[in-house]
């Protein structure tokens, strides 16, 4: 039954959409109003919403189509109310959210991956919502740490999935440093700047190695080590100090220690 529904929907869109063009491509004039495509867009919304809520709820999937027929027809009605800036694409975004969110509680250990769309769209949401009120830096900002909350929030609520982690920690980073030069122009034009998102990447790194009881990341010490010592020569960049013996030093030290360690040998 929930097949041919699909099917008779989907398929009285496609040849009704078929039908239109091919009378224009005839020579027909067809004057539709925006108000019969948002009717028509809240009509196949109704429709998929009965499909669902009448149907098993666990198909989440059938709110894509209910959700965003529903944000057509409001963006339809905001454009004819007058508003043409980015507002007008925030219930696009909020229309690709609400599944997500629905998949997620349906069943919060199959559906953890869902955390990621559905907080993207939702920052991407509050991004539209600001973006004719900010600057393009602080706008861009908050669309960089828009993408990594999702990944803090998966590995916060699912721990096993460390990967999670080098997206969260890197985009964080870059998005963080970007914020505050939006805010402070002073801090965009100093050697700080691309050292303290050099500094993120490293501590990204070393929560990864530090974890390394849990899953195996021994290798994520060199990353962390590289982008430690690229954030040292960032910090020294144009103050005339020369950074290069501090690096060697650096990685003679770093060396010597790891040599130095007693090794760990297998028990047979």
């Amino acid at each position: 039954m929930r097949n041919k529904f699909d099917g008779l929907m989907w398929g009285l869109i496609l040849i009704v959409a078929g039908g239109l063009f091919m009378a224009y491509n005839l020579g027909y004039e067809i004057n539709l109003t925006p108000t019969f495509w948002m009717g028509a867009c809240v009509v196949l919304s109704a429709a998929w919403f009965i499909r669902y809520f009448t149907g098993d709820l666990k198909r989440w999937g059938l709110l894509m189509p209910a959700c965003q027929f529903a944000a057509i027809a409001v963006m339809i009605g905001l454009w004819q109310t007058g508003v043409t800036d980015a507002i007008l694409a925030a219930p696009l975004f909020i229309g690709f959210a609400i599944p997500f969110v629905v998949a997620f509680f349906i069943d919060r250990q199959k559906n953890y991956w869902a955390v990621i769309p559905a907080a993207i769209f939702t920052m991407l949401t509050v991004t539209m919502l600001l973006a004719d009120h900010t600057a393009g830096e602080f706008f861009a900002a908050l669309v960089v740490i828009a993408v990594a909350a999702p990944f803090f929030i998966v590995y916060v609520m699912q721990p096993k999935q460390w990967w999670a982690i080098i997206p969260a920690g890197i985009l964080g980073s870059i998005g963080v440093t970007a914020l505050i030069g939006a805010v402070s122009p002073a801090f965009d034009q100093s050697n700080v700047k691309n050292a303290l998102f050099l500094l993120g990447f490293a501590a990204t790194f070393s929560v990864v190695y530090l974890r390394r009881s849990v899953h195996p990341a021994d290798w994520a010490k060199y990353p962390a080590i590289v982008f430690g010592f690229l954030a040292v020569i960032s910090l020294f960049e144009h103050t005339g100090i020369d950074a290069g013996p501090l690096v060697l030093i650096g990685l003679g030290m770093v060396v010597l220690v790891a040599s130095l360690r007693p090794r760990q040998h297998p028990i047979s």
